[in-house]
């Protein structure tokens, strides 16, 4: 009997010592509306962009506007850089605004390896904490230390309006971040190499490699001569970019146009040489928001698009969200519509812990969706296939937005965007705009 025992124990430590990283069982996502936060005053704040931090917790950074929004630091102009950083458990750590006494809007920020933070947007000021201003708009990155403080700003941009919505932490210590330069004001300069300046026309996807004091590397812009912008990008493992976003060109750069505006996608070198563009799209109007890289080698990405042709092989009605899915070349491997019969808008993706992805947007469409008021935000939880595991909204009677998403350690999700809403789920609203963060397990 004692020996039957001894062997039953050894069974059971076996099993226990044999478990490995693939029997973690993730929680079931069940949607479940667990925070709800807005921050503000009585004018407009918004949140466009957050991100995980090494600490289990977030940050977030969009603007303010408010010189009455309580917990909050206070613009110096008409709109300020807001970031706010949180915990794991939700408590709020540090709020910081920057900016001078015009308007500056923050678009997207990572933590970088030392445990601080970069952001990038633009400003149009030229005072306070902006040292200088070429233009109307210009890009202005700042690199933040782990408690918010500036180590570094640099402005980047000619005469025109020249902004960045990405920026990225590069494997080499740098970053890289892409936009828009308005080409027509540069008088076509934007690109070291000046064998490559050409005044293609109305505004360009801007492209700069910076080191890591901020300093550029190179710069380098792509499009034609319409209207062209850059909305999101990836660093490849060989240090190659991947840009996204939409192109009203068809030519110089762009080649392939199928309409007004198509999703535009290009791979770039490490040093900024053109590898391959490819465009997508029907006859109206196509934009795009994020690529990510997929669980499969391949690349999502995320827009919207009105059209029925062409490209596009289902529309709902209205304004869809369109997903591609393509190769490393740039080739199309599948696309798929998602919505109703009104607007419905994606600004996100993300890839899930389980090998799933969660899209982030908002809705209109009655029809498909189940809506509080007159725009909701949407989740939309999709495999690797595109097939839709299940759809999500939340929100109040008036207008709410997602613009970004992540998934926590302990496999909830935060979203952050805007809303106008003082009912439903919003629980609390200070003026015509707050910010808002949900958080849904």
């Amino acid at each position: 009997m004692k020996l039957k025992f001894v062997v039953f124990i050894g069974v059971i430590f076996l099993l226990i010592t044999c478990k490995n990283d693939d029997d973690v069982v993730i929680p079931e996502f069940l949607g479940e509306l667990t925070q709800s936060i807005t921050l503000g005053g009585s004018s407009n704040e918004s949140l466009n962009a957050i991100t995980k931090t090494s600490d289990g917790g977030f940050v977030a950074c969009g603007s303010v506007q408010s010189t009455d929004a309580l917990g909050l630091e206070l613009p110096n102009g008409e709109n300020d850089y807001l970031i706010v950083k949180y915990d794991a458990n939700f408590n709020l750590t540090w709020t910081k605004t920057y900016g001078g006494s015009s308007t500056e809007l923050a678009k997207s920020i990572v933590q970088t390896t030392d445990g601080g933070y970069v952001v990038s947007g633009f400003t149009k000021s030229d005072d306070f904490d902006v040292a200088e201003n070429n233009g109307q708009k210009d890009l202005w990155i700042l690199k933040l230390t782990s408690s918010g403080d500036i180590q570094w700003k640099k402005s980047f941009g000619f005469s025109g309006q020249d902004e960045s919505f990405s920026i990225i932490q590069t494997q080499d210590g740098g970053f890289f971040t892409c936009g828009y330069l308005d080409v027509t004001a540069s008088g076509g300069l934007g690109n070291d190499d000046a064998s490559k300046n050409a005044n293609h026309g109305i505004g360009d996807y801007w492209g700069l490699k910076l080191d890591a004091n901020g300093d550029y590397e190179w710069r380098r812009y792509f499009g034609g001569s319409n209207n062209d912008r850059a909305t999101s990008a990836l660093e490849t493992n060989n240090g190659d970019f991947i840009l996204t976003g939409s192109a009203d060109s068809n030519d110089f750069d762009v080649t392939g146009s199928n309409g007004n505006d198509d999703i535009w996608v290009i791979r770039i070198s490490s040093t900024g040489e053109l590898l391959w563009e490819s465009a997508f799209g029907g006859s109206q109007i196509e934009d795009s928001f994020k690529v990510i890289a997929t669980n499969d080698g391949n690349y999502f990405v995320l827009g919207t698009t009105i059209s029925t042709d062409n490209d596009i092989s289902n529309n709902f009605g209205g304004t869809d969200i369109w997903l591609l899915k393509i190769s490393p070349e740039g080739n199309l491997i599948w696309e798929k519509s998602y919505g109703g019969n009104q607007l419905d808008k994606a600004t996100s993706i993300i890839a899930l812990q389980d090998g799933n992805y969660m899209i982030s947007g908002h809705t209109r469409s009655d029809d498909v969706f189940e809506i509080k008021g007159q725009n909701d935000v949407l989740l939309i939880k999709i495999n690797n296939d595109g097939s839709v595991l299940n759809s999500y909204t939340y929100g109040g009677s008036n207008i709410d937005v997602a613009y970004d998403l992540i998934e926590t350690d302990q496999n909830s999700i935060i979203i952050v965007g805007s809303t106008q809403s003082d009912d439903f789920d919003i629980t609390e609203f200070n003026g015509f705009t707050d910010a808002l963060i949900m958080e849904i397990k």
